[in-house]
């Protein structure tokens, strides 16, 4: 077993505890919880392992969660919203807007500033597990800019 899938596992079996012990769903922001892996990094997890669009999907993991603790189901389940936002932020690079940013703004498509922004990050980001090599290139003909994450650039937003 690899080192990653040894991590996996552990956020596996953490969840589940969490799940069988009736405590609250992780959030992905707020105080980190006791354990080595932060709150934020559990939902994270959760979210990825029931989602069928990610190459870490666990159809056995994702019944037992929903059999614990229904309650936990995903706030869109079954509707894949990677279409809707990539076609968001197509729409504004080709119009020549500036990147989203960080803010609860309603920009476009019925997204937050901020949802076009994570998501903008996690399909051109080639190290995530949602990276999308054909979006990325549209982006980067229209908008190259907006894929420097570096801090301090300046340029991130023309």
């Amino acid at each position: 077993m690899t080192e990653k899938q040894k991590k996996v596992q552990e956020k596996k079996r953490i969840l589940i505890e969490l799940a069988q012990n009736g405590a609250p769903k992780p959030k992905r922001r707020g105080p980190s919880d006791k354990t080595k892996h932060g709150e934020h990094q559990l939902a994270c997890a959760l979210s990825n392992y029931r989602n069928t669009q990610t190459d870490v999907y666990d159809e056995d993991f994702d019944k037992l969660i929903t059999q614990l603790r229904p309650d936990w189901e995903p706030k869109r389940r079954g509707r894949n919203r990677t279409k809707e936002k990539q076609d968001a932020l197509i729409k504004m690079a080709l119009e020549d807007r500036e990147r989203p940013k960080q803010t609860q703004e309603i920009v476009e498509g019925g997204f937050t500033s901020i949802e076009l922004y994570n998501a903008l990050y996690t399909y051109t980001s080639v190290d995530n597990t949602g990276f999308d090599p054909e979006f990325s290139l549209i982006i980067m003909k229209y908008k190259p800019f907006w894929l420097l994450w570096e801090r301090g650039l300046g340029m991130a937003n023309k």
